[in-house]
């Protein structure tokens, strides 16, 4: 054979081959479409880590199962993160980095003011971005049109703390609010709303701690005296969990309604026998859920992860943001962020693993308060479900 016969040769084994990698593509139904990248700026050290990686520990979880089954619009979710160090000044600008490497949507850590920086990032850049906050600036108004908080939101949430107390016939509340940040504030200042408007009245008595003091005891004296029937905390651990332990070793066994960021039950056990306490969550993580698939949820992350999981309320919530992004998306038939944003704005009573969600229920909002809560009863240091509950009525607020 000469050389130009192996020429020609050559030629055709190529196109050949050229045909069946091709040929090959379209049988596999394999596509070169690029993935849906979600960008975490997220706490993955300090002290709102916890909170954060396992909120992301969810998202990963819901991202694993949509992509085996293909993908969203045919395309792979891939997630990425940056770690904020639990600094408020960093999470806009962790934002900012992910949306340089590609972020399509922004995920930012569970606080309004913690997070708020990498909402607002995406926000400016006209992107998707998703929440949990107990504040409602938290929204479409507070931060923007393509931001979406699937939290209740704490109206929703002090709401449903006086509502509970309330049908539990106690009349004479006080309210212990952390000044950390303006989650506390809001939740107290809203269960004193709901409370007047329920009995005409104010609440017992009120006072402020900070979740890093170490001693809350001139806070207990004062409540001694108030006297009351039902004590509310509006904090989180690890100050909050420190407040009741000391409540409860100064002799006082009042009844305590605290607020949803008492999540997870690991902090039950730093207290002896921890009993009539009570917590309005959206979820259990010890296989006691009244949602069946919320405890299937709990058996995979431990395979996921190889341990169980701290919280409830976050992972659980990791998984929902990723489960309404995609449904967004499914729903509006692409990626861009204005027609996904409108298409999650309909949602109605959307079957997330958190629960049932909605946005529709108030328009330009972009908080999903009407969710019930789900409340659990502390007893001899065990965490029960007993009721699912729906304020009947929210204080109105601006989202």
């Amino acid at each position: 054979m000469n050389k130009r016969q192996w020429i020609v040769r050559l030629a055709v084994l190529g196109a050949v081959l050229v045909g069946a990698v091709a040929a090959s593509a379209a049988t596999t139904g394999k596509t070169a479409a690029p993935p849906i990248i979600v960008g975490y700026s997220i706490a993955k050290t300090g002290g709102f880590s916890t909170y954060d990686l396992e909120l992301e520990t969810g998202g990963k979880i819901a991202a694993a199962a949509i992509n085996a089954k293909g993908g969203v619009l045919g395309r792979q979710i891939k997630i990425i993160d940056c770690d904020t160090t639990s600094q408020l000044a960093q999470s806009g600008p962790c934002a900012q980095q992910l949306i340089g490497k590609g972020a399509q949507v922004i995920i930012g850590t569970s606080d309004y003011d913690f997070g708020g920086g990498a909402d607002r990032a995406a926000a400016a850049k006209g992107l998707l971005a998703f929440g949990m906050a107990g504040d409602p600036r938290l929204g479409y108004h507070g931060v923007g049109p393509t931001v979406f908080n699937l939290y209740q939101g704490s109206n929703a949430e002090g709401a449903v703390a006086a509502e509970f107390a309330y049908n539990k016939g106690w009349r004479k509340p006080y309210m212990l609010t952390d000044t950390i940040n303006s989650y506390p504030k809001t939740v107290s200042t809203n269960f004193a709303i709901r409370w007047k408007e329920l009995t005409g009245k104010g609440v017992a008595g009120q006072d402020l701690f900070l979740n890093s003091d170490p001693s809350i005891a001139t806070q207990i004296s004062r409540l001694r005296a108030a006297n009351p029937d039902v004590i509310l905390i509006a904090s989180f651990p690890p100050g909050g969990a420190s407040a009741i332990k000391q409540i409860r070793a100064a002799g006082i066994n009042t009844p305590i309604v605290t607020d949803e960021a008492f999540d997870g039950s690991s902090w039950i056990s730093a207290i002896p026998n921890l009993s009539n306490v009570y917590i309005p969550n959206l979820a259990s993580g010890d296989g006691n859920d009244p949602s069946p698939a919320v405890n299937k949820f709990f058996v995979d992350y431990k395979k996921f992860t190889g341990q169980k999981a701290v919280l409830a309320a976050y992972p659980v919530m990791g998984y929902s943001q990723i489960q309404v992004m995609a449904k967004g998306m499914e729903d509006a038939k692409s990626t861009d962020p204005k027609k996904v944003a409108a298409a999650i704005e309909n949602l109605h009573n959307f079957p997330a693993l958190i629960g049932p969600t909605s946005y529709d229920w108030k328009k330009d909002c972009n908080v999903a308060a009407d969710r019930p809560f789900v409340v659990f009863q502390v007893t001899n240091g065990k965490e029960k479900f007993i009721e699912t509950l729906l304020p009947k009525s929210v204080p109105p607020f601006s989202c």
